[in-house]
């Protein structure tokens, strides 16, 4: 499980199987990645297409992007790797992995959760003044 990566590229709906102490602590994540994104005015940086609309203001929105696309990229690797699993044995899988996942590789996914509804929401928001 070393070579799987968490790509987050698009909004699936919150899967169950997740503990509540995972949730509690990407909820956690979010909160305090986002006070730290506010702190540093990154809405400033114009080379970035973020805005802060709906996506971004929305943590469990978020906090769904997050935990689908989690999800989503393990059954990828699964399916890329032809170890077919059964759904009980996929979550399980997953289970384990959040249990081991470090504060350092949460931020990542969090970060990039982030990054995709503000990017979202720029667009988004450019679209809507595109006619």
């Amino acid at each position: 499980m070393k070579d799987l990566k968490i790509k987050i590229n698009s909004r699936t709906a919150l899967p169950d199987g997740y503990t509540e102490s995972f949730i509690q602590r990407t909820s956690l994540a979010i909160e305090k990645t986002k006070l730290n994104w506010d702190s540093t005015n990154w809405l400033i940086d114009e080379s970035k297409n973020y805005y802060k609309g709906y996506r971004y203001q929305d943590n469990k929105r978020i906090l769904e992007v997050i935990l689908g696309n989690i999800r989503t990229s393990f059954v990828n690797y699964v399916n890329d790797t032809n170890n077919g699993v059964n759904e009980y044995e996929l979550m399980n899988m997953i289970s384990n992995w959040t249990n081991d996942l470090t504060d350092d590789a949460l931020s990542k996914i969090v970060n990039d959760g982030i990054i995709y509804s503000a990017e979202t929401d720029y667009w988004y928001k450019f679209e809507k003044t595109w006619n």
